[in-house]
């Protein structure tokens, strides 16, 4: 029977009397209204600009905060992602592995040509996989460079992105 209590705890009739998660998305609207409206009182707090100037400065209070912290971390995660997809760890283990698992097996009873013939083959196809292979490597090596130099420019240029409007006002009106 549900919810009597026994040897196991009792269980509630649904899952929403028991729920903890929220059950709505947060919309911006509710942030706005809750930086206008004092709720204990429900009257108008400020105006339009108060809002924005609220707004403002909790942007710019993220931007130069945890989002510029962001911004880092998503440039290591960039780095491993790419690392990741290139697959450095196999390329360098299976180096000298041959090329698509092409190996001519050389039994006993085989002559000696054949052996010989066997041995060329394994060793023209342990080369392609090796330069194959170091082609990959020497493409993801630059690859990785050029997601650090983008993404290192990105956290650099970060701090300036909010104030660009001003910049860009300040030396078109030098102009």
């Amino acid at each position: 029977m549900v919810g009597v209590a026994g040897l196991e705890p009792a269980t509630s009739r649904s899952q929403s009397a028991r729920a903890s998660q929220l059950r709505h998305t947060p919309r911006l609207t509710g942030v706005i209204i809750s930086y206008a409206y004092d709720f204990s009182n429900c009257y108008f707090r400020g105006g339009l600009d108060t809002i924005l100037h609220m707004l403002f400065v909790d942007f710019l209070r993220w931007w130069y905060g945890p989002g510029w912290a962001l911004r880092v971390k998503m440039l290591g995660r960039h780095l491993r992602n790419m690392a990741e997809l290139f697959s450095f760890g196999t390329l360098f283990k299976t180096l000298l592995s041959p090329w698509r698992q092409n190996v001519t097996i050389a039994r006993a009873d085989q002559s000696i040509g054949d052996k010989f013939s066997a041995l060329i083959d394994n060793g023209v196809s342990r080369l392609v996989g090796f330069f194959v292979r170091i082609f990959m490597a020497i493409t993801a090596l630059i690859t990785l460079i050029l997601v650090f130099v983008l993404n290192l420019i990105y956290v650099l240029i970060w701090p300036l992105i909010p104030l660009s409007p001003a910049i860009l006002l300040a030396v078109g009106a030098t102009v």
